[in-house]
């Protein structure tokens, strides 16, 4: 049977396969030094071993999964896995390692083609918008493709456990997603959403009688909690006795509230507002925020953020998803309320957590799809939020020779909303004036993205600018899904 998710995989696989010689970052020597640590040293020496500054500090299952790669990669070139190997990256290096990420991506596309499969045949036909916005993700393209990471994988892991969610399989859902806990911490957030969503909908949501409620609620929650257990011991097993410094390399607070380059949240406004009041009332004021430094940056006039203090701001932020996922209603669509909690799960932790990196809007626009392709009200504001979010990342993209190709997959991205997704008639549900407005503005940040190491001592402005920026239009979109999350309560 023809199936429009799998041929698009094919067609944006030969893509990934011409953006091989691309530009890549400093996450691919990341990576690289990852196979060399699995593969050179024995298990409980991981998580310690510091030759390199690019330390292993991803989970147990993603370590796993390097160790794995490291075999065929030793077989390609042995000087790939060689610990005192550093900054190693030529052709049969690059070839290896990129191609290892286009074949992970079997997992996103595989995985959205068995969602496909969970569509009503009402929407079935917009298969074409969910395999361009998800398969060929501009975003994903950018981060995993040029850029260098593996975020195909572990979407199409959360896709499964997305499915299994709407099938209602729950067991299979929540082991899914600790898999996925396991691979990737960052999905830590969505834990909330998980939780609450399982606890009312699985737990204690039944048909039976109240007097068997206690009984089967209880019996519920104990399968969940052995499921999750089981995982996490047996992923966690082999590192019990260096569990503190497993630890101390997933959540390393030292590394300061924002990253070298500010992820366009609430903290990059923090940040700005900070250096405008010491320029303004602290004299010979020189602030270390914009050294693009890790972990130097401290203000010198607001108030310094502890991360208890990002906490209580994303749990407080939170709250709008958490309570629409503890709406118990079967007669509606009690999935789209879930993806809705998870979105705004998401959504809390980019615009409030501690140290987040950019790439971490995937989390937002990546389940948000699932919902904008079912409703035509939302298409507005996807194409927004999409749109701010891929061009929140060409920072990431740093060289001259790959600004045609940021500006193509932005291109793309818009078209790809503006043709594909589900459109609405009336007035209201279009894009507003304000925010076309708000969409031409990114046009001079463009240039200002080309031309802007020609800055010399004012580098870090252009930068500065693309966070700003679109962290206003982030905040904006977090209230209209607020918005929308309310409407599905209340309807």
């Amino acid at each position: 049977m023809y199936s429009t998710v799998i041929t698009t995989g094919v067609v944006i696989t030969c893509i990934k396969l011409l953006l091989m010689p691309a530009y890549h970052s400093t996450d691919f020597e990341v990576h690289r030094n990852w196979l060399a640590i699995t593969s050179s040293l024995p298990l409980e020496e991981w998580y310690y071993n510091n030759d390199s500054i690019w330390t292993l500090d991803y989970p147990p299952l993603f370590a796993y999964f390097e160790f794995l790669l490291s075999k065929p990669a030793t077989m390609v070139d042995p000087n790939i896995t060689r610990l005192d190997n550093h900054e190693y990256a030529n052709d049969n290096c690059v070839t290896f390692q990129r191609i290892s990420v286009v074949a992970s991506d079997l997992i996103l596309i595989i995985a959205t083609d068995y969602y496909v499969s969970t569509l009503t045949d009402r929407v079935k036909h917009r298969s074409i918008a969910l395999a361009l916005l998800i398969v060929c993700n501009s975003g994903l393209l950018i981060v995993d493709h040029i850029h260098f990471q593996y975020n195909g994988m572990l979407f199409g892991i959360l896709i499964f456990s997305l499915v299994a969610m709407k099938r209602e399989w729950f067991i299979t859902a929540a082991a899914l997603f600790t898999i996925l806990l396991f691979f990737k911490h960052i999905f830590v957030y969505f834990a909330f959403a998980y939780f609450i969503y399982l606890l009312t909908h699985y737990c204690l949501y039944t048909s039976h009688t109240r007097h068997s409620l206690v009984t089967i609620a209880t019996l519920r929650f104990i399968a969940l909690s052995l499921t999750v257990l089981s995982i996490s011991f047996v992923s966690l097993l082999p590192f019990i006795s260096q569990l503190s410094q497993l630890l101390s390399r997933l959540f390393p607070f030292r590394r300061g509230l924002t990253h070298a380059y500010w992820a366009p949240n609430a903290w990059a406004l923090y940040n700005t507002a900070d250096i405008i009041l010491s320029k303004l009332f602290i004299s010979n004021s020189n602030s270390s925020l914009t050294r693009g430094l890790v972990g130097d940056g401290t203000h010198t006039f607001l108030p310094s953020v502890t991360p208890l203090a990002t906490l209580v701001c994303t749990l407080v932020s939170m709250l709008p998803g958490m309570l629409i996922g503890m709406r118990v209603n079967r007669v509606d669509n009690p999935f789209v309320r879930f993806v809705t909690s998870l979105t705004l799960c998401g959504f809390s932790s980019f615009l409030f957590g501690w140290h987040v990196h950019e790439k971490a809007i995937l989390l937002v626009i990546i389940p948000f799809t699932l919902i904008a392709i079912e409703h035509p009200s939302l298409t507005p504001i996807y194409t927004l939020l999409s749109a701010v979010g891929v061009f929140s990342l060409f920072p990431l993209v740093i060289q001259l020779r790959e600004i045609p190709i940021k500006i193509c997959l932005f291109l793309l991205n818009i078209s790809f909303c503006h043709i594909f997704l589900p459109k609405c008639v009336a007035k209201a549900n279009q894009l507003s004036l304000l925010e076309l407005c708000y969409l031409s503005g990114l046009l001079p940040l463009i240039c200002l993205d080309i031309f802007g190491g020609y800055l010399a001592t004012y580098q870090f402005i252009p930068l500065m600018m693309t966070s700003l920026y679109c962290a206003v239009g982030n905040f904006y979109v977090y209230f209209k899904i607020c918005l929308f999350a309310i409407q599905l309560c209340t309807s």
